[in-house]
């Protein structure tokens, strides 16, 4: 898990303000995160650098993996939500985008 991130640049100043402002890594955790909001992400570049704060390094990288693991994604749904809620959740990610 998380390869290669000693060849990751560090994150700019502007990418890690987004990521503080974007995502909760200190009050949810990383998995919990993806299997609620996972599927409105089309495009997730933060996995692309490191960042300082550790815990937010290991967030992020936690919810790189399980973005674009293949099946990763809905095996942290199944964690978290029913099946019912995974198949909601499914249509209203389809219909925004």
């Amino acid at each position: 898990m998380h390869a290669y991130l000693d060849q990751y640049p560090p994150a700019p100043l502007s990418r890690l303000q987004d990521a503080l402002r974007l995502f909760p890594y200190r009050t949810m955790s990383a998995e919990e995160y993806a299997a609620k909001e996972g599927p409105y992400w089309v495009c997730f570049s933060f996995g692309d650098y490191i960042y300082e704060d550790a815990a937010l390094n290991e967030w992020i990288h936690t919810l790189d993996d399980i973005l674009f693991m293949p099946g990763r994604l809905r095996e942290t749904q199944r964690k978290f939500m029913s099946e019912a809620e995974i198949a909601e959740l499914d249509r209203n990610a389809r219909e925004a985008w």
